[in-house]
């Protein structure tokens, strides 16, 4: 059987290649990150631009994801391995970095994916797109949202939740059970975590929504409402989902989630016959 890599490459001709096998273009003078590399300042990337292909398991049922980027750990200069910085930070947009990528890129970069994805049809009956606070994240997923034929789109049914709601949405239950679990003395490590946490909401508007390029990653899991569905949309949802195939375009993956709370959402609620997941981002090295 041949191996992605291997399908990529005769899918490819050897003009376009480097959109998939070169790497991300990263300038550390500038903090840009670009799909090419024409920045004579550019250094290798550590993200492999080849789609990676997994599987989750949700109530005893498989599902496929499809990444368009890998995640893998990034070593700075002092050795310390950071997840994916700096193309998370670019993502989150914290420390100055950002990507300069052109619709071009994005349109000739998404028209690959989905060539030699063979686990991602042209056609669903439902395609379901998850709110993002990343602008490179909603891009690419409205151009391949824009590339797949489709019965009906939902873009409306989950939207971000509210400061307030978020920050009461702390799972202090869990927090101290890692905790004593882990260690002897854990109440100091249990009050260290509240802290951390807590700063992580002070740099979030407190009248507006949850913002998770904020949070730092490890205590995502903490956090057990970041969106809301449509209560008054369930109905609707039902009757396009059930028994259908449907394509999930997701936000962002943490390492310490799989999908989203979105996609979770959906999995649990209803009854689709097929899905399919795309991130942009795995949440797998």
């Amino acid at each position: 059987m041949k191996s992605l890599s291997q399908c990529l490459i005769e899918a490819l001709n050897t003009e376009d290649n480097r959109l998939f096998f070169d790497r991300l273009a990263i300038d550390t003078k500038n903090r840009v990150l670009c799909l090419n590399y024409g920045n004579i300042n550019a250094e290798e990337s550590p993200l492999i631009n080849n789609p990676i292909e997994w599987s989750v398991d949700v109530g005893g049922e498989k599902y496929d994801v499809i990444s368009i980027f890998r995640r893998t750990k990034y070593t700075n200069k002092e050795n310390l391995n950071i997840d994916g910085n700096p193309f998370v930070c670019a993502l989150k947009q914290i420390g100055g970095w950002r990507f300069d990528v052109s619709d071009d890129d994005v349109t000739r970069y998404t028209q690959r994916f989905l060539d030699v994805c063979g686990k991602i049809n042209r056609e669903y009956d439902v395609v379901v797109t998850v709110p993002s606070d990343a602008n490179i994240n909603i891009r690419f997923m409205n151009c391949i949202a824009d590339q797949i034929r489709c019965g009906a789109k939902i873009n409306t049914y989950f939207h971000k939740v509210e400061f307030e709601y978020a920050y009461e949405a702390r799972n202090l239950k869990k927090i101290k059970e890692d905790c004593i679990q882990k260690y002897d003395n854990w109440k100091p490590v249990y009050e260290d975590i509240l802290d951390e946490i807590d700063k992580c909401f002070d740099k979030m508007n407190p009248n507006g929504y949850f913002q998770s390029k904020y949070m730092n990653n490890s205590y995502m899991k903490y956090i057990d409402t970041i969106v809301s569905s449509n209560r008054y949309m369930i109905d609707v949802m039902s009757e396009l989902i059930d028994n259908k195939n449907i394509l999930i375009l997701d936000d962002n993956i943490f390492p310490t989630h799989s999908i989203s709370q979105c996609a979770q959402n959906i999995l649990e609620t209803f009854n689709p016959k097929t899905v399919t997941i795309i991130t942009l981002l795995s949440s797998q090295y």
